[in-house]
């Protein structure tokens, strides 16, 4: 699927266009978040896998609810310029990491980095919905 990607800032937040709509809700990307967490059933230790979550109003909104846990972002090759290549960080709330496709090292090389063989029943994959529809190959 061909995607066109373009940056757009209403009303002084971040967002972006796919395929002619808003990836992340126009006036409250950050209550947005908030309620498709809601949803969830994220357990303590948790190892959250965000899939195309787009701008990061998702992993903040994990690093303020769940500071112990570990976010490992992952974004279709469309969101490099997004991520510009964003690499591991640390930050006092999370240990976060993010992989951009066709950057870097395979998927399955950063997954094993990431996760030891101990936790794997601990993972959450957590899919943005509008990846499902824009990004179906990527989800």
């Amino acid at each position: 699927m061909d995607q066109k990607l373009n940056l757009v800032w209403p009303n002084g937040s971040d967002g972006f266009i796919v395929n002619g709509e808003l990836y992340h809700s126009r006036f409250g990307p950050v209550r947005e978040a908030e309620r498709f967490l809601d949803t969830i059933p994220i357990r303590d230790r948790t190892i959250c896998v965000l899939v195309a979550p787009g701008m990061p109003f998702l992993e903040q909104q994990i690093c303020a609810r769940w500071p112990e846990i570990t976010c490992l972002v992952l974004q279709p090759a469309e969101f490099a310029p997004l991520v510009n290549g964003k690499s591991e960080k640390v930050t006092s709330h999370v240990n976060t990491a993010t992989w951009v496709e066709g950057q870097g090292s395979e998927l399955s090389l950063f997954l094993s980095e990431h996760i030891d063989d101990t936790d794997v029943s601990r993972i959450e994959m957590i899919i943005w919905p509008p990846a499902q529809k824009h990004f179906p190959d990527f989800c």
